[in-house]
């Protein structure tokens, strides 16, 4: 990315969408303006249960996108019944302040077919683009 001149490394994003979100929510590093975690809801449950946010800073902006029907991380999955979730990042997210979890109703896993989606990412971004990265030298 260092050889493409239309890349802002102060301005960019860490996204990522089910097992991807997960390794996003996770990732410690602090190269990244926010993060947009979709289809992942940083709770314990069948998957891990050690659900990890790694952002480090309380003013780091964070998006958690979930399906209140997701067949895997939603409330209620079976799979998770001996855990206490609630089928979002909330809880995890409680001590930053630039958090946003949306839970879209009706819809399951795939929140990309959500059309709600694309517009809660977009404002995310453009609300956020010019929030500097808090890199440690």
């Amino acid at each position: 990315m260092d050889e493409l001149p239309f890349i802002d490394k102060d301005r960019m994003f860490l996204m990522g969408n089910s097992e991807g979100a997960f390794a996003a929510a996770r990732y410690a590093g602090k190269e990244f303006v926010g993060r947009l975690v979709l289809s992942w809801s940083c709770e314990p449950r069948y998957y891990t249960n050690y659900p990890k946010v790694g952002a480090s800073y309380k003013a780091e902006p964070f998006l958690n996108i979930v399906g209140r029907d997701d067949a895997y991380f939603g409330k209620n999955n079976p799979m998770n019944n001996q855990y206490a979730n609630e089928g979002h990042c909330g809880d995890a997210l409680l001590r930053f302040m630039n958090a946003k979890v949306v839970l879209l109703p009706n819809t399951g896993h795939n929140v990309m077919v959500n059309p709600f989606t694309k517009g809660e990412v977009l404002s995310f971004i453009e609300m956020f683009k010019d929030h500097k990265v808090k890199l440690s030298k």
